[in-house]
């Protein structure tokens, strides 16, 4: 089956090339194709009208495929008085397009880049340096970690399933898919056997197509809270169950409950070292979109955790399951699982554990 979105060939061929063949097979896209694709749509329906416009320059632009036809031929265009820039042109109108309909300035910025992102895949290059985009604003900011309060903000859980699960979390710097999709049979022997730390050799869920083979670990507190949590079980784990058999929903969920009672003490101690003054509620509304205590905030605090520890960047991108340069990857799968192991253990370990209060 085929991929047909009806925004031409070329945004048909790039978001079949970025999805799974399992995907494609069946006609669907995977889950990076279908965070282009929103911009692909938006970028088409601002093509269609700004045609219509009376002042246009590019009257004859009015969709994706228009869109590279246009942009191919002014770069053939050796006079630099003759070329018309559709690309700096109409990605600056669809920047200040997205703006006027009153898109967060990071979905601005993430879909005036898939449209770069598009022409990078055929080898053609076009620049956003001109197109007035709005600054990298978070709107929905995580919270910045340090070791000891992200050690209390797990300690509060009080469930041996989701201590553990944060324990993790911050250990092995993996995302809430990957941590999900993990077997039991994928530890069993390590764990069975007093393997300390245990090694995750893995391949990124989210990015399976491309095969980036990483490893990461779980420590000694990662290994002491998955005994308690397994203990607590009703029966034992077999190879092919889940070690966490729970809805990535029910993970946020149980992080946005347990947070909000964690960021009432923190704004309460505020409060207090400010002799009463209340702290600046100012953005209440905006926190209320998302928990910047998510999942997701232990993984950024891994990578903060490690970065501040100097360990190697090197080694961070490849601890998080990040695509590497094709000889430092190689590089890095080629060395044996112990000797990563005995690195992770020395370097790490120390970084990636609390104290237990």
């Amino acid at each position: 089956m085929t991929i047909e979105t009806g925004l031409g060939f070329e945004v048909d061929s790039f978001l079949k090339a970025i999805s799974p063949t399992e995907a494609v097979a069946v006609g669907k896209l995977g889950s990076s194709a279908k965070s282009y694709k929103p911009g692909f749509v938006w970028f088409q329906r601002f093509l269609s009208e700004q045609s219509l416009e009376k002042d246009s320059a590019f009257k004859r632009v009015k969709d994706i495929p228009a869109f590279f036809v246009a942009v191919r031929r002014d770069k053939k265009i050796d006079v630099a008085r003759s070329k018309t820039f559709p690309d700096r042109e109409l990605l600056k109108g669809f920047a200040s397009y997205l703006e006027k309909k009153e898109m967060a300035p990071k979905s601005v910025r993430a879909y005036v880049g898939s449209v770069q992102a598009l022409f990078k895949y055929f080898e053609i290059e076009i620049t956003t340096s001109y197109s007035d985009l709005p600054p990298a604003t978070i709107v929905n900011e995580k919270h910045t970690w340090s070791i000891q309060q992200l050690g209390e903000f797990i300690q509060s859980f009080d469930s041996p399933l989701y201590y553990c699960l944060g324990v993790w979390f911050l250990q092995t710097g993996l995302s809430n898919i990957d941590l999900l999709r993990l077997p039991y049979g994928k530890i069993r022997s390590q764990y069975e056997n007093d393997v300390n730390p245990i090694c995750l050799n893995m391949v990124r869920w989210k990015t399976q197509k491309f095969q980036i083979k990483f490893r990461s670990f779980v420590g000694t507190q990662g290994l002491e809270a998955f005994k308690e949590y397994y203990e607590s079980l009703p029966k034992a784990l077999a190879d092919n169950d889940l070690v966490f058999p729970i809805s990535s929903v029910s993970i946020q969920t149980y992080f946005a409950r347990r947070a909000k009672e964690f960021l009432a003490k923190i704004e309460s101690k505020e409060t207090d070292s400010a002799s009463g003054t209340p702290t600046d509620t100012k953005k209440d509304s905006e926190k209320k979109k998302r928990n910047p205590c998510c999942p997701s905030s232990l993984r950024t605090g891994f990578r903060t955790f490690l970065t501040d520890g100097k360990i190697d960047n090197g080694k961070i991108e490849y601890y998080m399951g990040h695509n590497l340069t094709a000889d430092l990857s190689k590089t890095y799968v080629n060395k044996s699982d112990d000797s990563w192991r005995a690195t992770w253990k020395a370097e790490c370990e120390p970084l990636l554990t609390f104290k237990e209060t």
